[in-house]
């Protein structure tokens, strides 16, 4: 049994309402990030979300949110393919979880991309700045 946890990006799911559908579909079909689970029973641990743009502050942050996912059985770690490309942090991200929780598997990318990295990002920017006025991805 494969437990995993997704850890999403706060401008995408608290901001602009991801639903986390294309990862959820993926992770039920084993296709994109998934993909490396096929013949393996698998089982959602939790879905957190990273603090938002917060600098400095996140990676104590990711710690404690991600520090749950653990405790409810995650064996995996997927950082949404949103917060891989969107973050300027998520390297950052990955090698203190992957220095804090050793035994885990961190994976960056969830489902299978529906645009290029850059096509993503104009996106977001544009729904962001229609939605706040402007555009806080860094």
């Amino acid at each position: 049994m494969k437990r995993t946890g997704i850890l999403a990006c706060a401008n995408t799911t608290k901001i602009l309402d991801c639903a986390l559908s294309s990862c959820l579909r993926d992770l039920y079909d084993k296709k994109g990030e998934f993909a490396r689970y096929k013949g393996l029973e698998t089982e959602l641990a939790g879905i957190i979300s990273c603090p938002g743009c917060l600098g400095g502050l996140a990676p104590d942050a990711i710690l404690a949110k991600t520090h749950s996912l653990i405790r409810y059985g995650a064996d995996a770690i997927h950082l949404t393919y949103c917060l891989v490309v969107l973050c300027p942090y998520a390297e950052k991200y990955i090698a203190i979880l992957k220095k804090a929780y050793p035994k885990v598997e961190i994976v960056p990318g969830t489902h299978k991309p529906h645009t290029s990295p850059e096509q993503t990002r104009d996106a977001v920017s544009r729904f962001l700045l229609q939605k706040l006025g402007q555009n806080i991805i860094p």
